[in-house]
């Protein structure tokens, strides 16, 4: 497609885990004074309720006091923040990171939703909080901030996402000793959210967008081998390795409209050559992308060579008739897609960890 826990937020952070089934709580101290006190009194609490919940009447006692308020949050490193969410934000330059953490009670595996992903992070003596989920729907809150806002949402175009058209919203609450800073931003493309949270006794003149122009992790990973393929050569060449679903007509004689639209508007979704090249299934032409099948089209990409990597356990298959579908070798599903690529026939990859699950033909 075209391309533990801040200090500050030491109650917020609780209560934005436990949102949606982590539970939900409101509120965070207007001063650092009162968040400090708020985080000892928490921890205090949490300590005090694994140590009654050793015995079970000590567990009984507890729980009406303490239901809900288990930490959901697991420490994790960067590389497996980067393996449940595509296309992550990184640190910005000089930033001194905290620490990473995932909550996956906000996930949902079956409808492709990843957990939430939290970096906490230290910058010019200000604590962020920056948060990711992919999979999540335009209008999730994954802040976790309670408040309400003196000033927004204010609408914002970032530069570096989205190759510099990425609308984003930022928000800011002024309370009586100190600020707090939002913003949001959605990768449509791929389906991820994001959001990055700061707050001080005073952000007079601070700029939270420029932060978030700053944790743009770069251009994705362009594959090095272009088919052999002229048309194909000629295409924008893309590692694909977000978790989900892209599909698209075989209809090579109809490359033409790749990139133009029907009647309806509908960008076409047309692929006119597909091949494999060692562990990487190539298909050029224009494929939508989806969260999860039998969802509507997120995206459709531009004329571009989808490069997707397959493994042992990649299941091939050809769907429809009485049967059920079809499994079929490697060898095989390549043979097809040469004899195949005119035929009108839906073709449907499938990608769970950045690994092609299924690779399917469909009548």
């Amino acid at each position: 497609m075209k391309k533990n826990v801040l200090v500050w937020l030491g109650v917020c952070t609780i209560a934005a885990g436990m949102l949606a089934g982590c539970g939900s709580q409101k509120g965070a101290a207007d001063s650092a004074q009162s968040q400090q006190q708020a985080q000892e009194s928490t921890a205090q609490a949490t300590t005090e309720a694994g140590a009654e919940a050793s015995t079970e009447a000590a567990g009984e006692e507890a729980g009406e006091s303490m239901v809900g308020m288990a930490n959901p949050w697991v420490d994790i490193t960067e590389d497996v923040a980067k393996e449940k969410c595509a296309r992550l934000f990184k640190a910005p330059e000089g930033a001194e990171i905290q620490g990473w953490s995932m909550c996956e009670a906000l996930g949902d595996p079956d409808k492709n939703i990843g957990p939430l992903i939290q970096l906490a992070y230290s910058l010019d003596g200000k604590n962020f909080n920056a948060r990711a989920q992919y999979g999540a729907a335009e209008d999730t809150d994954i802040a976790g901030n309670y408040f309400d806002w003196t000033v927004g949402p204010e609408d914002v175009t970032l530069a570096n996402w989205g190759e510099g058209h990425m609308q984003g919203k930022t928000y800011r609450h002024i309370g009586e000793t100190g600020y707090v800073d939002q913003i949001t931003w959605y990768d449509i493309e791929v389906g991820i959210s994001y959001s990055l949270s700061v707050a001080a006794a005073d952000l007079d003149g601070f700029d939270i967008q420029a932060i978030a122009e700053q944790m743009y992790p770069g251009d994705e990973a362009i594959y090095g081998d272009i088919p052999d393929d002229d048309d194909a050569a000629t295409a924008a060449i893309v590692q694909e390795t977000a978790d989900g679903f892209y599909g698209a007509t075989m209809q090579a004689s109809e490359k033409d409209k790749v990139g133009t639209q029907d009647d309806y508007g509908v960008f076409y979704k047309i692929v006119y050559d597909g091949h494999f090249d060692g562990d990487s299934l190539i298909i050029s032409g224009s494929m939508d992308y989806r969260n999860f099948q039998g969802q509507d089209s997120i995206t459709v990409s531009d004329d571009q060579a989808h490069v997707f990597t397959v493994d042992d356990n990649t299941v091939y298959q050809l769907v429809g008739g009485e049967v059920g579908p079809e499994i079929i070798t490697k060898e095989d599903f390549g043979n097809y897609l040469k004899d195949v690529i005119d035929s009108g026939l839906f073709l449907e990859i499938e990608i769970s960890g950045g690994v092609v699950k299924t690779a399917s033909m469909m009548s």
